[in-house]
């Protein structure tokens, strides 16, 4: 597991957004980046071809900061900028800049995002964050997006002509692309295919299908709550426990609750970690490196990774989750996967997007 003063670091550095019981999502009060002015930023509904200019990763998050401030929320944000992420410069300008290829167009939140911004920074590939707020998005941005949904990459293909863009929607896709695009799908066909039916698996039960972080299939919310049930007849230790493969589709939504399902994805994770481990490429030899699909890092592996991650932080089941939950392979996983070179920057940076949570 990752040591307590990593969370406490990442959250005093990004910020937590939580629904409020008005279902809107809300910043935490810690303490602030340094406030700085912000260029003028798009007004919703105006020209989709005009630059959008370039924000620093504080300026950004100054913004989000101001509309706390007032009580706003996620949904009156107003921001609307591009972030540079790993590129060679420190350019501020609209200029375009073929280092930058791909720009991820997404909300002020991590969500959807998380694993396609994970995928870009494991690979370091510089890349570009059009962060764009939630009355922005309403406000015009949204028409013009594939199919009125976010994320959205935006890949500018090697031309002199600047408008040479193609706009791919879609979190699946997008995240298939990108792993393909940077070889983290899988070196053989038969690996490709293993890692994509990992995360099948992974996107039906812990993202809820794409639909919620929080849902009927896998809920955060669910298990800290039965944490705090410990003892009661609630908790934890008497929750049902049946392996994935046992369980009908129905049944787990009608005969188990959320935080059993939950534990059931959660086991089912646990598993395949030891199997991989066991029995490296059905040879009968134990490889030991810690991944899920095979011998080095797939998209699969950050997708777990980031849900791993919000599972452990201090407000959620908490940085021990590996031990109250039994699932000592998921906390050497995660502590595995947060101390890769490029993935630690990332976590400790101001350009990762604060996240939110719900009530159980």
């Amino acid at each position: 597991m990752i040591p307590t003063m990593v969370f406490l670091s990442i959250v005093l550095t990004c910020g937590l957004l939580h629904m409020a019981p008005s279902s809107a999502f809300v910043l935490v009060p810690g303490p602030r980046p340094v406030r700085r002015t912000l260029v003028t930023p798009l007004q919703a509904g105006s020209d989709e071809h005009k630059p959008v200019p370039i924000l620093s990763a504080e300026e950004v998050a100054s913004s989000l900061w101001k509309t706390a401030d007032i009580g706003g929320a996620l949904y009156d944000t107003n921001v609307h900028g591009v972030i540079r992420c790993n590129g060679n410069d420190s350019s501020s300008s609209n200029d375009n800049d073929d280092q930058y290829r791909y720009r991820l167009l997404y909300l002020p939140c991590r969500n959807r995002g998380e694993i396609l911004r994970l995928i870009l920074e494991e690979s370091r590939v510089p890349y570009e964050v059009e962060v764009v707020g939630f009355q922005n998005w309403i406000g015009g941005i949204k028409d013009t997006t594939p199919h009125g949904k976010c994320p959205v990459l935006r890949i500018r293909e090697p031309s002199t002509d600047a408008s040479n863009t193609v706009d791919l929607g879609q979190e699946g896709a997008i995240t298939r692309y990108l792993a393909e695009e940077f070889r983290l799908a899988g070196t053989t066909p038969l690996e490709r295919a293993k890692v994509d039916s990992l995360y099948c698996f992974w996107f039906s039960t812990m993202r809820n299908n794409g639909v919620s972080h929080d849902g009927d299939f896998f809920s955060i919310a669910a298990l800290k709550e039965a944490t705090l049930c410990d003892g009661d007849g609630n908790g934890i230790a008497d929750l049902r426990r049946p392996r994935y493969e046992d369980v009908q589709r129905l049944e787990t939504l009608n005969e188990y609750s959320r935080a059993e399902v939950s534990l059931i994805a959660l086991d089912y994770f646990e598993r395949r970690l030891e199997e991989n481990n066991n029995n490296s490429n059905g040879n009968g030899n134990g490889n030991n490196n810690g991944w899920l699909g095979g011998n080095a890092c797939t998209y699969v592996d950050l997708g777990l990774f980031y849900i791993l991650f919000e599972l452990s932080e201090l407000d959620n089941v908490g940085p021990n989750f590996d031990k109250v939950l039994g699932l000592p392979r998921l906390g050497r996983f995660l502590q595995m996967v947060s101390e890769q070179p490029h993935i630690s920057d990332y976590l400790y940076s101001p350009r990762r997007m604060p996240r939110y949570s719900r009530a159980a």
